[in-house]
């Protein structure tokens, strides 16, 4: 009698758990005493099962137990992992971050932006766009090298006050030769609420969602 206890330590392409393992490594066990003993029971007298084997069979049984018991502790400890994380992400909520990214909230009056220039640019062209695209502000930014800060008040070229919602800037920078140059690109906004998925928490900004780990700075909420 024998069993492939082996392949009960193979990964299941099914999706399934520690736990399911765990039931399916019982349900085995059980088969293999109740072929155990129908086989001691009926067993030649005068040519008796060959005990090593047994004892092989049950040794492989306790080590697949003992992975099984590793893995759920696992399991564990990456849940308890997550739920700290979320727990952190949640102090976020109502401060003011800064992270890559070209679009933020345009609230109480103003959106902050930045834009990160690799070198000297002939001209620079700052353009806000709202959430369909279209441009609603333009002006000239700052052309030396390195970051730049940019606030826009939500006024429109015509002077007329924009909504509230979501806005994006276009930052094109031309160097003295006329090739463009790319600009690194952050945006500022207030954290308001955490959102979870299978790659961890991320901080929400409105239905803009952040990256914890690309947050570059953190500010009090009235720091805009």
């Amino acid at each position: 009698m024998t069993m492939d206890i082996a392949s009960m330590m193979k990964p299941d392409n099914s999706g399934s758990d520690s736990a399911s393992s765990a039931k399916r490594l019982a349900e085995d066990m059980d088969t293999f005493l109740t072929l155990l003993t129908t086989q001691l029971q009926n067993q030649d007298p005068t040519n008796p099962m060959d005990s090593k084997e047994m004892t092989n069979q049950l040794v492989q049984f306790s080590q697949v137990e003992q992975q099984i018991a590793q893995n759920q502790n696992l399991e564990k400890l990456v849940s308890l992992q997550g739920q700290n994380a979320t727990a952190s992400a949640v102090s976020y909520i109502g401060r003011m971050v800064q992270a890559p990214g070209n679009t933020t909230v345009f609230e109480n009056g103003s959106a902050k932006f930045g834009y990160e220039l690799p070198q000297s640019a002939e001209t620079v062209t700052l353009m806000v766009r709202d959430k369909s695209g279209v441009a609603v502000f333009e002006t000239t930014g700052k052309t030396s090298t390195g970051r730049h800060e940019f606030t826009w008040d939500g006024l429109d070229n015509g002077g007329n006050p924009r909504v509230d919602g979501e806005y994006s800037l276009l930052v094109t920078a031309t160097a003295a030769d006329g090739t463009p140059i790319e600009a690194a690109v952050d945006a500022t906004g207030k954290v308001t609420g955490v959102e979870s998925d299978l790659n961890g928490p991320k901080l929400m900004m409105g239905t803009i969602a952040v990256e914890i780990d690309k947050v570059s700075k953190i500010l009090a909420a009235n720091a805009a």
